[in-house]
């Protein structure tokens, strides 16, 4: 019995269509100059995508409902395939909100939360300015609630999982009105 190795060439990829368009399709071409598809593979059939440290790093697969078709995808850098992952994972229906689990789930382990409004989380100001070390939960509306526990369970992760990295941002938006909205 001998054993087979198949040969990988690299290719370029773009993700096209959408919802409205019947579906989302990865089509690759030669190289990134190239016009002329090489392939497409249709992933309305894709049910899974999952890690495949047997050929190399960086390399995750994508997998068609009973792996009837298994097709190996690889990256140059962790960065570059987390987003291909969280960047599939939505359009094969896998994620729908961006949860820590599903992040785990894609290896994704840095992770900005921006908002605006940053008064929200704030409440009612103690003293002015108010700079980070301001005291934060004392929320007057749903929208500062939710981020406020957003927040919360952010840090537990980090606390709890050491290999994170994430950066609570919070800025502030400053609006006049046009004499127009006056």
């Amino acid at each position: 019995m001998g054993i087979s190795i198949k040969n990988y060439r690299k290719r370029w990829f773009e993700l096209r269509g959408g919802p409205s368009a019947g579906g989302y399709r990865l089509v690759y071409y030669r190289d990134e100059r190239s016009s002329a598809a090489k392939g497409t593979i249709h992933l309305e059939a894709c049910t899974d995508i999952r890690p495949n440290s047997k050929l190399r790093t960086f390399v995750f697969d994508i997998v068609t409902e009973d792996e009837k078709a298994v097709y190996p995808l690889a990256t140059e850098t962790q960065k570059e395939m987390e987003e291909w992952l969280l960047t599939l994972g939505k359009a094969i229906g896998l994620i729908e909100e961006e949860d820590t689990t599903v992040l785990k789930k894609y290896w994704v382990k840095s992770f900005v939360f921006s908002f605006s409004l940053t008064a929200c989380v704030y409440g009612e100001p103690q003293y002015l300015p108010i700079d980070e070390s301001h005291p934060v939960g004392d929320c007057a509306n749903p929208y500062g609630k939710s981020k406020y526990y957003i927040e919360g369970i952010l840090q537990d992760l980090a606390k709890a999982e050491k290999d994170w990295n994430i950066v609570i941002l919070r800025f502030l938006i400053q609006w006049e009105p046009t004499p127009a909205v006056r």
